[in-house]
């Protein structure tokens, strides 16, 4: 974990390039285009892919907790209150994205927002090693 971390830094402070193969480029950069539903079918799996480590422990839990019990009907409403939240987030973010309008331009300020970043990775991958270092010992 602490070598990905280290990677991910130094691609941020662009000390060693990472490149998506430029057939991955042409094609995400055509994927939504035009609304159509192989676009937005193609937009949503990848949208679920990046939600899925976030909601997949929740998940798990719940119904691991609805296996136990036996009781689908407080399950249901877990799981339905689970989506409504999920959902309420997603709502809340395409309606507010008029106030993408309101945000600081783009500028020197980013960069070094982008290193302090860069900055924290470093940091939290010395304390991977120094935890790894302790359980050799």
């Amino acid at each position: 974990m602490a070598n990905v971390l280290i990677v991910a830094a130094l691609a941020m402070l662009d000390l060693i390039p990472v490149r998506l193969p430029a057939l991955l480029l042409a094609k995400s950069a055509t994927a939504g285009e035009g609304g159509s539903p192989r676009g937005a079918f193609v937009i949503g799996a990848v949208s679920g892919l990046v939600a899925a480590p976030c909601s997949a422990p929740v998940m798990a839990v719940v119904l691991t907790w609805v296996a136990a019990t036996k009781s689908g009907v407080l399950g249901f409403l877990y799981l339905l209150a689970f989506s409504l939240g999920m959902c309420t987030l997603l709502v809340a973010v395409g309606v507010s994205a008029g106030a993408l309008a309101r945000l600081p331009k783009a500028g020197v300020w980013m960069l070094w927002i982008k290193r302090a970043f860069a900055a924290i990775i470093l940091v939290v991958a010395e304390y991977y090693l120094v935890k790894m270092g302790e359980l050799l010992i």
